[in-house]
């Protein structure tokens, strides 16, 4: 069977690291590799969350023993509160860098496959995510780190048949056949019913409009040399075409999390007739304007705050938490396209629909006679199309009420604000 495999060029005597997980995708790319002339290292995160991950971890382990690997793991054994996903990736990528340096390695390779990138692709277009890429790169660096992905054009269905045609051990993930995720989702329900033809032209399909998208992106650079010097940026800047304004912009706040609207936001502000405003872009950074200058300013608020939620779950934070039960007040009926939400403080010109009309925010907190310091720290929560539909405890947007019932999920929310 034939598979377009990269293979990546070192020395004999250099070190790469492979990250396995004990699936079939990540074992048919160490069986593949077994071989090389270079060093494997072979690196297991085992995250302690299923009974049968213990029992994958050895058979990994038996296999670089029968095939003179380097084996290296790492047992999860602390609690894990808030998004497991994001913080999971975050421990395994800390676990390569640390093998990385240990080794000197070249490079750190990982096994995601076709299938992988196209519904990276799909998640992209459906979060109108900013991006400078669509889809999975073949080649990147990740924290000072190489990263190659060998297996990127190749279908997951053809390393699932390669491990079975050459008796591979792999391992299923079942938390993989549920629908919790979107990539789940996107996965059952859009690519599951795709043939193979069909995957192959949507990677065509890819290919294009990256290439449409570098030649965007070289006029954002350059762009961005023009309007951007340092923490100062031009007012200028302002009178280009939307879509440019937003991808420098986007390579201003340089977070991937960062959402469209969230941009958007921050160009309607600075547009605005006021002419001294402060607009927060993270925890560490806010954009200033006054005085008829425009720049970045370290952000000395610590009461600022920027949360995104991908789906309905129980979170707890400094200034709030997520629930699955609470009182109507507190409640949010919603469907997957609300998703994701956005929570955080309110801003000037930040308002609410409600029956009679709209209704700015800070009148909300006017006539619940919520005080200053409490107004810095209270949540506002925001759907993916910028609709303010809840301050929590106080009020929330009139198609959004305990009525509704073409919903999909509720959660609670509540603001967790002392003076």
């Amino acid at each position: 069977m034939y598979m377009e495999i990269f293979r990546p060029e070192f020395n004999e005597k250099s070190y790469v690291v492979l990250a396995i997980s004990g699936g079939p995708d990540s074992m048919a790319m160490l069986d593949l590799f077994k071989n090389e002339k270079y060093r494997l290292v072979v690196a297991l995160v085992n995250y302690k969350k299923r009974e049968e991950s213990d029992i994958e971890q050895e058979n990994v382990r038996l296999f670089c023993k029968k095939h003179n690997l380097i084996f290296e793991t790492k047992t999860v054994d602390e609690k894990v509160v808030g998004n497991f996903q994001n913080w999971a990736r975050e421990y395994r990528f800390k676990f390569f860098k640390d093998l990385y340096i240990k080794y000197n390695a070249k490079a750190l390779l990982i096994a995601h496959n076709l299938d992988d990138h196209l519904e990276t692709y799909y998640i992209q277009k459906e979060r109108r995510t900013q991006t400078r890429f669509y889809g999975i790169a073949q080649e990147t660096y990740i924290d000072d780190m190489r990263v190659i992905r060998p297996c990127i054009n190749v279908l997951k269905s053809d390393l699932l048949k390669y491990c079975m045609e050459n008796k591979v051990y792999y391992s299923i993930d079942c938390s993989n056949l549920s629908d919790d995720f979107l990539r789940n989702r996107i996965r059952h329900r859009i690519l599951d019913k795709m043939s193979n033809d069909e995957k192959y032209q949507l990677k065509d399909k890819i290919i294009k409009e990256n290439i449409k998208l570098e030649k965007k992106f070289s006029l954002v650079d350059e762009l961005y040399k023009k309007y951007i010097d340092g923490n100062n940026i031009s007012f200028e800047l302002f009178e280009e075409d939307e879509n440019i304004i937003e991808c420098v912009l986007f390579k201003l706040v340089n977070k991937k999390a960062y959402s469209m609207k969230a941009i958007k936001d921050i160009i309607r502000q600075v547009k605005s007739d006021k002419s001294n405003l402060i607009i927060p872009l993270d925890k560490e950074r806010c954009l200033v304007k006054e005085y008829g200058n425009l720049y970045v300013s370290p952000n000395s608020d610590p009461d600022y705050y920027y949360y995104t939620i991908n789906r309905p779950r129980e979170f707890d934070s400094q200034f709030f938490t997520i629930l699955k039960v609470g009182d109507g007040k507190h409640q949010l009926k919603l469907n997957k396209e609300d998703f994701p939400l956005t929570i955080r403080p309110y801003y000037e010109d930040d308002y609410i629909e409600l029956k009679d009309g709209k209704k700015k925010i800070s009148r909300v907190f006017i006539d619940h006679k919520i005080g200053w310091t409490k107004r810095k720290k209270w949540p506002i929560v925001i759907n993916s199309k910028g609709l303010i539909l809840l301050v929590c405890g106080l009020t929330k947007h009139y198609n959004y009420s305990k009525s509704r019932e073409d919903f999909d999920s509720e959660i609670y929310i509540y603001e967790k604000v002392n003076d």
